[in-house]
């Protein structure tokens, strides 16, 4: 039998009783108490007991209200698990998720929906009757508790079941090794609830009873978690670095020293930035977080050393990941999955109770995103990665941005270093293109305003070798940020092509 519900679902309900006079979450600027979230959950859970034991996979309509996190936890109750649909995804590709999955059920909380009548329980328009939050320790850990989606290169999403089994390892491994809560912190959600970032950011707070504050769709996300943060001397907080830099013009004006402990993931980390954010939050234990959906959340993380800045570590400027958690097996490997020596670089594999099943439905990528070695099974992250003396592992670059210019390999990584170190930190990206005569050349985006790129270009030819000098300099006022908070770089690449709009490009 599984420990899901000993483990993560009777601490919730248990705090649901113990601290019903507290907050539990703050939306939209009002607070709901551990009392109101349990109504909610019970209302939701006497609906979902009308669907049938056989029927497991239910859409929920990822809302910014009570409703959406209810919904969740009445579901699991009644073993079954979710689907998160987006409001700020396209219909089309909901629908789209709905009928490759088989979803016939979704909760969904809008005040006007959007989905077929037949298919939705409006959880909004639900009335509270009794409290219904009795648990059966039932089922098995291998039993699913929710589906994510990640991008498709064939433009169809791929399907990621997450297990008990890999939810709990997950929570045991961030209480053991990582960082634990109590029922005074107040923390922050920002994550889309497509993004397992958001797993992390609403469940581990009920675990301890703490409260949690989240951030509308409708709202400009770095200036209301600002607001958050200084407002409501928020304690903690899971950010994308992206939304970090969004907020680097105000660091002058920026501090923040109610903040205990601060998470950073989902993207490279620069050391500049870090060095600079660490000074607007003066008491914050910060770490660097790493780990795809496939991964169950993350595995590997890296402590920022405030007392002495000389030794954190960096590779390109970016801050290294770390080391993994005690129950995570790291493999840096070749193109044949053979293990590297330490400091040479590979792709990063993933293997350890974390990891999920696999994509559903799709056995062509499940054959060449996983493999097994000496009875072993890993995740082929994609990542370029290589460990250090000390066992830290230094991020290089992702696989699918090493690129062949002229016959010789290129990470792009290292011009983004260069770049972001002569334009004294601005944000940069760096990508490759097939020019008008087939051949691929170098592209350098800066977020900034057009400014003189000759005294860059020519130190950018001092410092590499030629063919790794961008061809191309596009301005771009604001880098576009994706659901998750992380840099769009479809759309900036996209604005390149003229394939979309993205302020200005020169």
């Amino acid at each position: 039998m599984s420990d899901f519900f000993v483990n993560i679902l009777k601490p919730v309900i248990d705090n649901i009783e113990k601290y019903s006079d507290r907050n539990a979450f703050c939306i939209d600027g009002v607070f709901f108490k551990y009392a109101d979230f349990g109504k909610t959950i019970s209302k939701i859970r006497q609906e979902v007991k009308k669907i049938g034991k056989d029927v497991t996979r239910i859409g929920v309509v990822g809302n910014d209200d009570l409703e959406t996190y209810a919904s969740f936890f009445a579901l699991w109750l009644e073993n079954k698990y979710y689907v998160p649909l987006s409001p700020m995804e396209p219909i089309d590709r909901c629908l789209q998720m709905i009928n490759q999955f088989s979803v016939t059920i979704i909760l969904d909380s809008s005040h006007l929906s959007v989905y077929p009548e037949n298919l939705i329980v409006p959880t909004n328009q639900l009335v509270f009757s009794k409290i219904d939050l009795e648990y059966e320790n039932r089922g098995s850990e291998d039993d699913l508790v929710y589906i994510l989606f990640t991008s498709g290169s064939t433009g169809i999403p791929k399907a990621v079941p997450t297990s008990r089994k890999n939810l709990l390892i997950f929570i045991e491994s961030m209480v053991n090794e990582a960082y634990e809560l109590t029922f005074e912190d107040k923390c922050l959600q920002c994550n889309n609830l497509n993004f397992d970032g958001s797993v992390l950011s609403y469940l581990y707070p009920l675990l301890f009873g703490a409260s949690i504050y989240t951030v509308p769709h409708d709202q400009i996300v770095y200036s209301y978690i600002y607001g958050l943060l200084e407002n409501h001397q928020l304690t903690t907080a899971f950010i994308a670095p992206s939304t970090i830099r969004y907020l680097r013009p105000y660091f002058n004006e920026i501090y923040l020293p109610a903040l205990n402990y601060c998470a950073l993931g989902g993207e490279g980390l620069s050391l500049d930035l870090l060095n600079e954010w660490a000074k607007c939050i003066p008491n914050a234990i910060i770490d660097n977080i790493y780990g795809p959906t496939e991964f169950t959340i993350y595995c590997i993380f890296a402590r920022y050393n405030r007392s002495d800045i000389s030794v954190n570590k960096a590779y390109n400027g970016i801050f290294h990941i770390g080391k993994p958690f005690i129950q995570t097996k790291i493999l840096i490997a070749d193109s044949e999955n053979n293990e590297v020596p330490l400091g040479v670089h590979g792709e990063l594999c993933l293997s350890g109770g974390q990891l999920t099943q696999g994509y559903l439905n799709d056995d062509e990528k499940n054959a060449t995103s996983f493999f097994s070695k000496k009875g072993i099974r890993y995740y082929k992250t994609g990542d370029i990665c290589f460990v250090d003396e000390e066992g830290d592992i230094m991020f290089v670059g992702r696989i699918d941005s090493q690129v062949q210019i002229y016959g010789y390999r290129v990470e792009l990584g290292e011009i983004e270093y260069y770049a972001r170190k002569l334009l004294n930190g601005l944000n940069v990206y760096v990508t490759a293109i097939e020019n008008c005569i087939g051949n691929m050349e170098i592209v350098l985006f800066i977020e900034s305003g057009p400014i003189d790129t000759n005294s860059l270009d020519t130190k950018l030819r001092q410092l590499l070798q030629g063919y790794m000098v961008p061809r191309q300099i596009c301005f771009v006022s604001q880098f576009p940020l994706n659901n998750n908070g992380k840099i769009d770089k479809k759309k900036l690449i996209a604005s390149l092509k003229g394939e979309s709009t993205i302020n200005e490009v020169a």
